[in-house]
């Protein structure tokens, strides 16, 4: 009986120093597995418009969306979402790329502020009325050619852990466990 105790105890412990480990693990998974997902989503964005010879946005709201109070009803793709859709010269939402829908990134993973990021007026989101549409939301957009729209490389993009506090998301452990990557605008191909 003592042996069995003695097993329990020692079992015990080794769990309680090796849990630490186990959750950063399967955190940082968390965070390569939102990357990849935005990742793929940008990438089949760029093949979009070049297959059919349209402009396409990756919608990737912001920390801050809905930033002009519009479309409050839509604040849970605050920073955590991503989605196609064509939009026209003027950057006006026109629709969504058919057989799509939005993806949500893994709980407790955000996308930080992406620098030369365009934005698209009237997105179109499920929550709202047909009359009610969303401005400036954070997108990047490619160009029927393969290229991104402004001539400035859009990036780093960050995908990383945050936590949300209230309705602000505060980046979590300064940053540490965080993907960083870059659209090159000329050819529209990610760097990592």
């Amino acid at each position: 009986m003592i042996e069995i105790m003695l097993v329990l105890v020692i079992v015990s412990i080794l769990l309680i120093i090796a849990m630490p480990a186990f959750n950063k693990l399967v955190l940082g998974s968390n965070v390569d597995g939102g990357a990849r997902l935005v990742l793929s989503q940008i990438r089949l964005a760029r093949q979009y418009a070049i297959t059919n010879r349209v402009r396409v946005a990756v919608l990737l709201p912001a920390k801050d969306f809905p930033s002009d109070g519009t479309a409050t009803g839509a604040t849970r793709y605050k920073a955590s979402s991503v989605r196609a859709c064509i939009v026209d010269s003027s950057k006006n939402f026109v629709e969504y790329v058919a057989k799509t829908q939005w993806a949500f990134l893994p709980m407790s993973v955000y996308i930080d502020d992406i620098t030369n990021a365009a934005e698209v007026d009237g997105v179109k989101f499920p929550e709202l009325t047909s009359s009610d549409t969303a401005n400036n939301v954070r997108s990047i957009i490619f160009l029927p050619s393969g290229s991104v729209e402004g001539g400035t490389d859009v990036g780093p993009i960050e995908i990383e852990e945050m936590i949300l506090s209230g309705s602000s998301l505060q980046t979590k452990d300064a940053g540490s466990n965080k993907v960083s990557v870059t659209i090159n605008w000329l050819t529209g191909r990610v760097i990592e």
